[in-house]
């Protein structure tokens, strides 16, 4: 199964791990909202630019939140009606928007000079200020967060509202994480994986592999990590990777050819690429063609 390298106007994709919708944006302003099942649902045109983290859709389908780091915005949407719900004005220069599902759909924002804020999704206000935290991660099967900070990374009990580990991070930045029922896997740039209890929060195991891991994902029905790998030095295909949990050892590497963007929906079960094409990822098989250039 490979992807041949063709014209792309997709440039991002943001999803859940469980939601039915997803988006998909251009190189800037136009972001298209679409359904596994029913197809397209709507399309925004917004102050999207490429680039960071700054494209958000909640879970539930309702939400679509934009950082707009040129036009110093920060814009929410309701995703069936098309209207803009709010627009911060204030918070300039976005790093990165991620809408939280597990805390009543506020919404992570991070910003160049004025730190991080957590919004309101309904009016856009300021409820909290997260010191330090650059990146919020958010644990679908348990309580267990992880905020990265700009030298180490905390994990954080959502419930009780307090930090249960400070932990060092190995290189400069982590690219993705993905959580399990009992285990943290971080993807670093520098390359490695690594997996954390959820239990104790020691380390169980670390795993190098040429080039980078630039999203990963825990696969409830094979039990298993997903990752796409990518030597970008070489400008290398992209590489679906089969990861076992247990060891971290790469079971299976499948070539997806040169897709811009790739990411993976329905807890692991299937995979997306900028290209419009959907893949089981348990029969590597694609299943579906998304139009996307023609919107």
């Amino acid at each position: 199964m490979t992807t041949s390298k063709i014209y792309e106007k997709i440039r991002t994709i943001a999803a859940t791990v469980n939601g039915d919708r997803f988006a998909v944006a251009e190189f800037d302003s136009k972001v298209q909202v679409w359904d596994l099942t029913l197809g397209l649902v709507n399309k925004f045109s917004t102050d999207f630019d490429f680039g960071g983290n700054r494209l958000s859709i909640s879970e539930d389908g309702k939400y679509l939140v934009i950082g707009g780091y040129s036009a110093n915005t920060i814009t929410a949407f309701d995703i069936d009606t098309g209207q803009k719900i709010w627009q911060r004005k204030d918070l300039k220069k976005c790093g990165s928007v991620k809408i939280l599902n597990k805390l009543d759909n506020r919404v992570f924002v991070n910003l160049e000079r004025q730190g991080t804020h957590i919004l309101n999704i309904h009016n856009g206000e300021t409820v909290d200020n997260l010191k330090g935290v650059e990146f919020y991660y958010e644990n679908s099967y348990g309580n267990i967060d992880l905020l990265e900070k700009s030298t180490t990374y905390s994990l954080a009990d959502r419930i009780k509202g307090k930090t249960v580990k400070n932990k060092p991070k190995t290189t400069f930045a982590i690219l993705d994480t993905a959580f399990s029922k009992d285990k943290i896997v971080c993807a670093y740039s520098g390359n490695p994986l690594e997996s954390i209890s959820t239990d104790n929060f020691e380390n169980i195991w670390v795993t190098k592999v040429v080039g980078n891991f630039l999203e990963i994902e825990y696969s409830v029905e094979l039990n298993k990590i997903l990752g796409i790998r990518w030597e970008y030095e070489k400008g290398s295909p992209k590489f679906l990777c089969y990861v076992d949990i247990n060891t971290g050892k790469v079971e299976k590497e499948v070539n997806l050819g040169e897709p811009i963007e790739a990411e993976f929906l329905k807890q692991g079960s299937l995979m997306l690429t900028s290209q419009g094409k959907l893949y089981s990822t348990s029969t590597v098989q694609q299943i579906r063609q998304f139009d996307f250039e023609s919107e």
